[in-house]
């Protein structure tokens, strides 16, 4: 049997594509081998998420310590855990397999605009992509590669829509808008994508339907729209706190403004989108790399604006009656992007523009599409910048991946620029010999610990970021805390041990797999017994009738300052006679933020001199130094026992608007110790 010259071209169409597909995943598993699928914490939340799932737990609705972007990543990578087991390559299979699926769309989205040569064009852009692009096909944090394959096809819908591809019906209005309902709740960037549609379409389908037509498809397709973010609607209208997403996403306050956010997105977004620089590099891969990259994107934009602005545009394949609304919806498309992510409190990313990710469903396109109408120009100028254009994209995105080398992601920063570790398996071998199953360490060790030993190992958060993903996993509120173990970069580790020297306690150190690590910490000298205290006994800067609150052993009382906190505030006790002393207990209670920024502890001793027994400044108590951002609830200070006639704490530090607080205070005795009398 002959095959006829239609099937021929069909078979062609799907080899060429499969090839596409091929290079691209070809590409994006070499980075996934060179990378070894390290993850990183973020990563670990999606990972930890889908193992609490196959576990059998309560599908959480959005990612785990937020009230936005939604767990389809996580179902999705349950599934994947459920097939191949619980891995670090079974989480990163989710985003490689949606990136594949882009290429896919983008080829049939440029398909519709321009025909097949435009169509290869685009999908080869697309497999070979920038480095921004194939570094985030692999990685799993929530929903990003989901949420632009998911846009792609909304792209894809509405293009077939305008082109009377698709039948302008309640069906085909109602799968587009199920489409941006599902987005809605994966990922807010949707909302780059329903802006640009509904913009042209406002402008098109009333003219060519009539408004009641308009009205009745518009209502089909918010109908769906709800029923595809049924998991986003149920958690906002029926969850506590009502309407989380919004109190969270509204309450962001932007780091800077809107006409910071709209320079960094064309000096600094651009250029890492479009494959000129690396992710948070200011440094183009090659000189004037950005410039180049601008030059090109922009002749694309400008060309396909021209395109669109003519009356029978660039469209070769008979199927599109209304190309320039076509056209005009994926330029369209790009400002929004531009305008809303400038207008966002995300706006500030633009050195990590992961907010902007969602571009790649139309760059290529479009590339794809002016290439195609060059080439059947009849000038040899244009026939040669078609060829040139692509080409010269394509190789700045290759060598975005290759040059000089594969660009392999760095680890996330701990301290001062000290990273987590690729390789933790020291880590847990030295953890697991030493039977410790709860760490003290940073965000960004303690929740891919977590998942990469099946929560055998969990954490209380160390330092900087703050954020709060598994509360369960938190152990605070008492001296306790120290005599676990702390899993620290070097730097850190100085910072620490310099605080136990001051707060009177001896450790162990080990350093195991890059990271140094604290553990049997205990005090040097034990406190004795308490001693009682009477509020009579007190003096203090302001407040002297708030005194019983930080005796009475309420969390919920306290002493405050009344004022904000600055430099010569004081707490001081004084004794009958001299009285041996072995240490401190300061307790915060229920005002952790009212710690003093610098606290100054002293003792008086019978020859009248003050003697320092504490300065928190250089400790990770310090909170002027706000690098480790710790807020203790419970400080205690242990040291040689001393005779002392008046102990005082004084408060050096200055903040605006906080007070100073303390809960409780106590001072410890010490036996066998007798004090002369002056």
């Amino acid at each position: 049997m002959k095959t006829s010259p239609a099937q021929s071209t069909t078979l062609l169409d799907t080899a060429m594509l499969a090839l596409f597909v091929l290079l691209g995943l070809a590409v994006r598993l070499q980075l996934l081998w060179l990378t070894k699928s390290v993850i990183d914490s973020d990563e670990a939340i999606v990972g930890l998420m889908a193992k609490h799932i196959t576990e059998g737990r309560p599908w959480p609705i959005f990612y785990y310590g937020q009230n936005y972007m939604g767990s389809l990543e996580a179902i999705l990578a349950a599934a994947s855990f459920g097939i191949l087991g619980r891995s670090n390559f079974a989480l990163k299979l989710v985003p490689l397999i949606f990136s594949l699926f882009h290429i896919v769309l983008v080829y049939l989205l440029a398909a519709r605009l321009g025909g097949k040569t435009a169509a290869r064009i685009a999908a080869l852009l697309a497999a070979l992509g920038p480095s921004a692009l194939i570094l985030w096909s692999i990685m799993a944090r929530g929903g990003f590669m989901e949420i632009v394959v998911i846009g792609s096809l909304s792209l894809l819908i509405s293009v077939d829509l305008l082109s009377k591809r698709r039948e302008a019906n309640i069906l085909n209005f109602s799968l587009l808008g199920l489409l941006f309902g599902l987005g809605w709740w994966v990922n807010n960037q949707i909302v780059f994508y329903i802006a640009a549609v509904f913009c042209v379409f406002a402008a098109v389908f009333p003219l060519r339907l009539g408004l009641r037509r308009c009205f009745c498809l518009g209502f089909a397709a918010t109908c769906a729209f709800f029923a595809g973010g049924f998991p986003f609607w149920y958690a906002n209208i029926f969850l506590t706190p009502r309407l989380a997403t919004f109190r969270e996403l509204l309450g962001q306050k932007a780091v800077t403004g809107f006409a910071d956010h709209f320079s960094g997105f064309f000096t600094e977004a651009l250029p890492i989108i479009y494959g000129a620089r690396q992710f948070w590099s200011e440094k183009d891969i090659f000189p004037h790399a950005s410039t180049l990259a601008l030059t090109l994107h922009g002749l694309v934009f400008v060309g396909c604006l021209v395109l669109a602005l003519r009356s029978k545009a660039a469209c070769r394949t008979g199927l599109i009656t209304a190309p320039s609304a076509a056209l005009a919806l994926l330029l369209l498309f790009f400002a929004a992007v531009c305008l809303i992510f400038s207008a966002s409190s995300f706006g500030w990313l633009s050195k990590a523009p992961r907010y902007v990710l969602p571009l790649y469903s139309v760059i290529f396109v479009l590339t794809g599409v002016l290439s195609a109408a060059l080439l059947e120009s009849r000038s040899l100028l244009k026939r040669s910048a078609a060829v040139c254009l692509p080409l010269l994209l394509l190789g700045l995105q290759l060598a975005s991946q290759f040059w000089p080398h594969v660009p392999i992601p760095g680890q996330p920063f701990i301290f001062r620029g000290q990273r987590v570790m690729t390789d933790h398996r020291p880590l847990y071998e030295w953890l697991r010999s030493n039977n410790y199953r709860h760490i003290r360490t940073n965000y960004w060790v303690g929740y891919r610990t977590a998942f990469e030993t099946n929560e055998e190992i969990t954490f209380t958060r160390f330092g900087t970021p703050r954020s709060l993903r598994l509360p369960d996993y938190e152990r605070h509120d008492s001296m306790d805390d120290f005599r676990g173990v702390y899993v620290l970069s070097p730097l850190q580790a100085a910072l620490v041990i310099n605080s136990f020297n001051k707060f009177g306690l001896t450790y162990r150190r080990s350093d195991v797999g890059g990271y140094t690590i604290i553990d049997q910490i205990r005090p040097v000298y034990e406190h004795g017994p308490r001693i009682d205290l009477f509020p009579e006994q007190f003096s203090a800067s302001s407040r002297l009738d708030w005194i019983p609150g930080l005796l009475d052993g309420d969390p919920k009382t306290r002493w405050g300052s009344g004022t904000a906190q600055h430099p010569g505030m004081y707490v001081e006790i004084a004794f009958g006679s001299p009285t041996p002393v072995s240490g401190l207990e300061m307790r915060l209670g229920d005002y952790p933020q009212d710690a003093p920024r610098r606290l100054l502890i002293q003792g008086l001793r019978a020859d009248g001199i003050w003697q320092d027994l504490l300065d928190s400044q250089g400790t990770f108590y310090d909170l002027n130094n706000t690098e480790l951002n710790e807020l203790p609830r419970t400080w205690q200070l242990y040291h040689p026992p001393s005779c002392f006639s008046k102990v005082r704490l004084v408060q050096q530090g200055t903040v605006e608007v906080l007070d100073w607080s303390i809960a409780d205070l106590m001072l410890y005795s010490a036996e066998g110790i007798a004090c002369s009398t002056p």
